[in-house]
């Protein structure tokens, strides 16, 4: 059975540079309602005979075991949406050769307690990383590489365990979002995030109620979400 026939089908949408240019991939529900040239695809190089000369920039893919070969049909990629990926550890390898990778979305995922992409602090390019609904390990420390990320969202679930420490070493970051993260503290390299302008930080249930006072050394600071934090007080020095 060669490669192919063992392949699955997976859904995919993806815009290339002979279209118009777009900022973003659309949104799932734009995507589902209007169709917007969703495509089942068993044999990967359909797509490279459907692009022809031109090449894939931003990728839409709902895959369950297998990750098509984006260092072959989308070496270029800069936008990556991944949906529903199963015991996702290794099924990602396949990013390290998207050197222009600036935006990585996967949604719905399941990592083991130990075993998160190695791939991802590779990706030095990357300036979004967005991880939605998935049960998501403690992050390693191998993530310090990631010098041009701006914006790390992670949606938390009742197994996350704390604050990830190597958040701290992440000083180029603009938005930050650990909402339900089971943080009771934050350390006081915190503050290390000057340039922090948006944080999320909800649902968490900081130790007496009260909101660590690493944050108001955030000078940056112009949007904090607090929702559902349980807070009684503020802090003095919080202007």
């Amino acid at each position: 059975m060669s490669e192919v026939e063992r392949q699955p089908e997976f859904q995919v949408w993806y815009r290339h540079s002979g279209q118009d240019e777009i900022p973003e991939i659309p949104s799932r529900n734009t995507i589902l309602e209007t169709g917007y040239n969703m495509k089942t695809v068993k044999d990967y190089r359909s797509i490279l005979r459907n692009i022809r000369s031109n090449y894939i920039t931003h990728m839409y893919v709902n895959v369950t075991n297998v990750v098509p070969p984006l260092e072959v049909i989308a070496p270029r990629l800069t936008h990556l949406r991944v949906y529903w990926l199963q015991v996702a550890e290794r099924k990602l390898d396949c990013l390290e050769h998207c050197k222009d990778l600036y935006k990585l979305e996967i949604y719905n995922a399941k990592f083991r307690m130990n075993g998160f992409p190695e791939v991802i602090p590779k990706l030095t390019s990357l300036r979004e990383i967005i991880l939605r609904s998935c049960r998501v390990p403690q992050l390693p420390e191998s993530w310090s590489s990631l010098k041009n990320l701006k914006v790390l969202y992670i949606g938390g679930d009742e197994l996350t365990v704390g604050y990830p420490e190597v958040v701290s070493s992440l000083t180029t970051l603009t938005d930050l979002h650990l909402s339900m993260f089971n943080i009771t503290e934050l350390p006081w390299s915190f503050s290390s995030l000057k340039n922090l302008q948006v944080l999320d930080i909800s649902w968490n249930k900081f130790a007496n109620h009260q909101l660590p006072v690493v944050v108001c050394e955030l000078t940056e600071l112009v949007d904090l979400d607090l929702m559902k934090c349980d807070l009684v007080d503020l802090p003095q020095s919080f202007d």
